[in-house]
C-alpha cells in the first residue's frame, strides 16, 4: 500500500466520528421538539408531508444535492461526501430511538427540554468545525453554505449558512414544520461557532490526520 493511499486512509478514519456526532446534536434537537435548525426543520417538514423519518428525509436531501454537485463543482464531492450523505440520515433514525428509550417522552415536554437543542446546536457545531479541514469533500449543507458565502459572496462559511438557513426556515413555515427556541439558538449558535472554532481546531485535526501544519489554511482564514 502506497504512502499517499495510507494517508487518504488515515484521513477518512479520523474524519468518520464527525458524522455520529452531528446526528447525535441533530436528534437531540429533533427530540427537545423546540425547534431544529433550519435544514432539519425543512426536512421535518417534507417529512410531515410524506410520512417518512427524519433521517430518511435527510438522507434523500443530502444525496440529491451531492449529485446535483458532481456537476455544478465536482472538486466539492469525495468520499467524505458520500459518507455524509448516506450515513447521517440512518445515525439520525438511530439515535432519535436510542434517545426515546433513554430520555423518556416527559423529558420532551420539561424545563429539561431546553438543554436538548443547546446541547445538540453545540455538538453539530464541533461535527462541522471538525471535520472541514480534513478536505475530503464535504456534506451536502456545507456545498451549498460555502458555494454562497465563500465563493459568491467572498466572505466566510458562517455567512453563507446564514443565508442558506434563511431560505430553508422560509421552506420550513410553509410545510408548516416546528420551530421556536431551537430554531433560534442554531441560528444565533452554528454559524459564528464554527468560523471561531474551526482554526482552534485545525492543528490537531492536521496532527490525526498526518496532514502536516496548517499554514496555507491559516493564512487563508486570516484573509477572511
Amino acid at each position: 500500500m502506497s504512502d499517499q493511499v495510507k494517508g487518504y486512509l488515515r484521513r477518512t478514519l479520523v474524519m468518520l466520528p464527525a458524522v455520529p456526532l452531528m446526528a447525535l446534536g441533530i436528534s437531540l434537537c429533533v427530540f427537545g421538539n423546540l425547534g431544529s435548525d433550519p435544514f432539519t426543520a425543512f426536512q421535518q417538514g417534507i417529512g410531515n408531508l410524506s410520512g417518512l423519518q427524519v433521517g430518511d428525509v435527510s438522507m434523500i436531501c443530502n444525496v440529491s444535492i451531492v449529485v446535483a454537485f458532481i456537476f455544478i463543482d465536482r472538486k466539492m464531492v469525495n468520499v467524505g461526501s458520500v459518507i455524509f450523505a448516506f450515513c447521517t440520515g440512518p445515525c439520525i433514525n438511530f439515535f432519535n430511538g436510542v434517545i426515546r428509550s433513554i430520555a423518556g417522552a416527559e423529558f420532551a415536554t420539561s424545563w429539561v427540554a431546553y438543554l436538548y437543542p443547546v446541547i445538540g446546536n453545540l455538538l453539530i457545531t464541533l461535527a462541522l468545525a471538525y471535520y472541514l479541514p480534513i478536505d475530503l469533500g464535504i456534506q451536502a449543507l456545507d456545498m451549498l453554505s460555502l458555494t454562497v458565502g465563500e465563493r459568491m459572496l467572498k466572505k466566510t462559511y458562517g455567512i453563507g449558512l446564514y443565508i442558506i438557513y434563511a431560505v430553508m426556515f422560509a421552506l420550513a413555515l410553509l410545510m408548516k414544520a416546528p420551530w421556536g427556541f431551537g430554531t433560534l439558538v442554531s441560528i444565533l449558535l452554528v454559524g459564528k461557532g464554527v468560523d471561531l472554532l474551526k482554526p482552534r481546531l485545525t492543528p490537531m485535526v492536521y496532527k490525526l490526520a498526518g496532514m502536516g501544519p496548517p499554514q496555507v489554511y491559516a493564512v487563508e482564514e486570516e484573509g477572511q
